[in-house]
């Protein structure tokens, strides 16, 4: 089994965090117990390396968000926009 999570340090010190497993089936269920106890929901996204390759799109998501705020905040800037 994999079981990346998402929701970083906050998420974690209030067990909020999201957690994407992949492995078999019948493993995952056994195991929602112990996940549940960190996790505000959790998530089996299927066959072992699917929790992985799902926390990897989840990054590949919000890094496209930060590179288009940070854009964002650069053509405002020469564009004289008051930023604040």
């Amino acid at each position: 089994m994999d079981a990346p999570v998402s929701g970083g340090d906050i998420g974690a010190k209030n067990a909020c965090l999201v957690t994407m497993v992949g492995g078999n089936a019948a493993d995952v269920t056994h195991l929602k117990p112990l996940l549940d106890v960190y996790s505000a929901e959790v998530q089996h996204m299927g066959e072992a390396g699917a929790g992985q390759h799902t926390k990897a799109a989840n990054q590949i998501m919000i890094s496209h968000n930060i590179f288009g705020v940070c854009e964002a905040l650069i053509y405002g800037h020469k564009s004289g926009l008051n930023l604040d």
